[in-house]
């Protein structure tokens, strides 16, 4: 196991390197619903689960958490992927060896001490390994419902996130966070009763993102990033210049032009 180094020096620039990454990358960021509301008590730690689709699974919860929740945040990935991209290990990510038990026993006994009456928030990917959005049933590693029992009380978060080509260049990416629920696992805690529950409750919010995103309604969504726009900048810079010589406004998105279908056009 790799526990999670936070430099001192790196801190401090880690959310503005993570929003300049994005927004280079995404031509935007989409939020379905409202943001979490947390009753913050000062040392309940927060659990924070999410599905896995894609690399992005590790930017883009970086920027969620500092956009609403400035926590001591802390994630997992696989110990040798983490060998891979050191870079992540500065964004409190923990190594964690997936292939065996001990690796499994080591990273419960890490949590555990890290987070027990803490303000500090874990973002996991309980599904283990990165799987299409569509995939049904949807179905959790046991880990973290051994770490619940260990918690005993604990904030519990999920989210659902999915990445999607609308109009432009870049992808687009859509987020949904469902209600903050306070756990209590005592002594009736049944650890498969709520393995069982938290897969349906986030495969039932994926499926809500899923809808919404391929209606491509924008008003369904609250855009919570704005990204990259063009094709490239020779290009772009040749359409401002001839935008501004004819007195016009540049629109630099491709959405931004949309010619009505013929049946529209009759209306």
């Amino acid at each position: 196991m790799i526990p999670a180094g936070k430099p001192a020096f790196y801190a401090p620039y880690a959310a503005r390197y993570v929003r300049r990454y994005l927004e280079r990358s995404f031509h935007a960021i989409h939020l379905l619903g409202e943001p979490p509301n947390l009753a913050d008590d000062g040392h309940t730690p927060l659990l924070v689960c999410l599905n896995h689709s894609s690399w992005w699974d590790v930017m883009v919860p970086c920027y969620l958490e500092d956009l609403y929740f400035h926590w001591e945040r802390y994630g997992v990935m696989d110990e040798e992927q983490l060998k891979r991209y050191r870079l992540f290990s500065g964004l409190g990510m923990i190594g964690v060896d997936r292939a065996t038990l001990q690796g499994a026993r080591e990273f419960l006994d890490y949590a555990e001490g890290l987070l027990n009456n803490e303000r500090r928030a874990l973002w996991l990917t309980p599904q283990g390994a990165m799987l299409s959005p569509y995939v049904r049933p949807m179905r959790f590693q046991p880990g973290v419902a051994h770490l619940a029992q260990r918690l005993g009380r604990f904030h519990l978060l999920r989210i659902a996130l999915n990445y999607e080509f609308w109009d432009e260049k870049r992808p687009e990416a859509f987020v949904s966070f469902s209600p903050i629920e306070l756990i209590e696992a005592g002594k009736e805690f049944n650890r498969k009763e709520f393995l069982h529950r938290q897969e349906s409750a986030l495969s039932s919010q994926l499926d809500t993102l899923l809808t919404a995103v391929q209606s491509r309604d924008h008003s369904q969504f609250q855009t919570i990033l704005h990204g990259s726009s063009g094709v490239s900048p020779v290009f772009d810079g040749f359409r401002a210049l001839s935008s501004r010589l004819r007195g016009e406004r540049l629109l630099a998105d491709h959405g931004d032009v949309s010619t009505p279908q013929w049946k529209e056009r009759e209306r």
